[in-house]
């Protein structure tokens, strides 16, 4: 009873204290918090990063998925950039998570466990480890997304922010593809599911020139179809031929029209820009996808506005339009023609080319596959081969480029003892022998 009458006297004579809590200029404060919020339509917790000036209440917050030392640290990088500068000092309320990163704790021998986007159990074994990074492998086939969760014992982590991995349409024949002058990405669409595939088309002449039953070609012919509707902002495709796995329709990638009109100039006045720097640093100029002798004569204009008329021109006869009128325009390998006229194609235009004195460039993809993978294909041989007719050949890039033109320049030599452009010149067989 004493002990209860003593704090009822001490609690009616004590007088509640505040201590002031001043901070001066440059100094900051720091705190985790924690709510609930709905992203996407689901409810999920988040960990919010607060900093404070209180000389001055600026505050900047900041949120992420979860509280840790990277997200500590994350938001202690995002603070300092809003504030422009770094403050003198910092109070924190709790520094539990303040301590080295989990990187760093990281040693050769850990495993790692994790789940992969397909919820596939994995275990990264670690190699090595330095400052800031370490080495792991994996055996097995393994999907990451940002803010997978890194578990080593009881360390764990989150996987930051991974760059974007461009997504695809895969087509196979008989798909539906729609065409839209909508330009948001679309969503990755496979063989079989519901709805249609969709890709967003820059050309808005394509819309009102395009008619039903047209052909499309996609990516240099990997994806062909016909136009089965036509809308004012979407074009509905038919997929005819694909590879028999599926073709992957990525962005980026020519759409190419064959049959339709577009009406749409080879070259505007939002080329000159480009034709100054050509006329600067370059010896030739190329024009892709002419349909008339008329693209050729603006070209020339533009080259003189910009004094660039000493420019070598390189004429790309890629259309069906531009075959039909080779002989005003004389050059190069038309691709719209189709698969079934491609031999053809490529038998006329050098006669055509020879006879009016003017070199021809050879560009059927030759040895693309050896400058991509290092192995040529048997097909790719042959058509190397075949290059020797014309005065120049162009090959794509690769890592293996360096491989590819050693490669041609010995058919190409080998070659010139059989063959003089157009003419055989019958020399004697021993292809099997030693010292040839």
């Amino acid at each position: 009873m004493q002990v209860r009458r003593y704090v009822a006297q001490t609690k009616r004579h004590a007088r509640e204290v505040f201590v002031p809590l001043s901070h001066p200029p440059g100094e900051a404060q720091f705190d985790f918090g924690e709510a609930t919020v709905v992203i996407a339509g689901e409810r999920m917790k988040a960990a919010f990063a607060v900093m404070t000036l209180p000389f001055s209440d600026a505050w900047h917050l900041s949120a992420y998925p979860r509280e840790c030392t990277e997200t500590f640290q994350a938001a202690h990088v995002a603070a300092f950039e809003f504030f422009g500068g770094v403050p003198t000092r910092t109070s924190y309320d709790n520094t539990t998570i303040a301590v080295p990163g989990w990187l760093a704790r990281r040693r050769t021998g850990d495993v790692v466990a994790m789940v992969d986007t397909r919820g596939s159990r994995r275990e990264l074994h670690v190699l090595e480890t330095t400052i800031g990074r370490c080495v792991a492998e994996v055996w097995d086939t393994t999907y990451i997304e940002t803010g997978a969760t890194l578990s080593c014992d009881s360390d764990a982590t989150i996987v930051a922010s991974l760059p974007s991995v461009a997504q695809y349409q895969l087509l196979h024949a008989g798909d539906p593809l729609i065409l839209s002058r909508d330009l948001t990405p679309g969503v990755p669409w496979r063989h079989g599911q519901p709805g249609h595939a969709r890709i967003g088309c820059t050309l808005s002449a394509a819309f009102t020139a395009a008619q039903v039953g047209q052909r499309i070609i996609l990516d240099d012919g990997k994806l062909t179809g016909t136009i089965e509707h036509v809308g004012s902002d979407e074009l509905l495709v038919r997929i005819l031929t694909a590879d028999p796995n599926g073709s992957r329709l990525r962005a980026e990638k020519g759409i190419n029209l064959p049959d339709t009109d577009l009406g749409v100039a080879a070259v505007t006045d939002a080329d000159l820009a480009l034709v100054d720097i050509a006329a600067a640093h370059a010896d030739m100029v190329a024009l892709s996808f002419l349909r008339h002798e008329r693209d050729v004569d603006d070209l020339r204009v533009y080259l003189r506005r910009a004094d660039a008329a000493h420019l070598g021109l390189i004429l790309k006869i890629e259309t069906t339009a531009a075959f039909t009128r080779l002989p005003e325009i004389l050059l190069h390998a038309a691709v719209e023609a189709g698969y079934e006229r491609l031999a053809e194609v490529q038998e006329e235009i050098p006669w055509l080319c020879e006879a009016a004195h003017l070199p021809v460039i050879w560009a059927t993809e030759v040895l693309d596959k050896l400058a991509r993978t290092g192995q040529p294909s048997r097909a790719e041989i042959t058509d190397a081969a075949m290059a020797q007719r014309a005065e120049c050949v162009m090959l794509n890039k690769g890592p293996h480029i360096d491989t590819a033109i050693v490669v041609l320049d010995d058919i190409l030599r080998r070659m010139s003892g059989h063959q003089r452009k157009r003419t055989a010149l019958l020399r004697p067989l021993r292809a099997w022998a030693d010292n040839d």
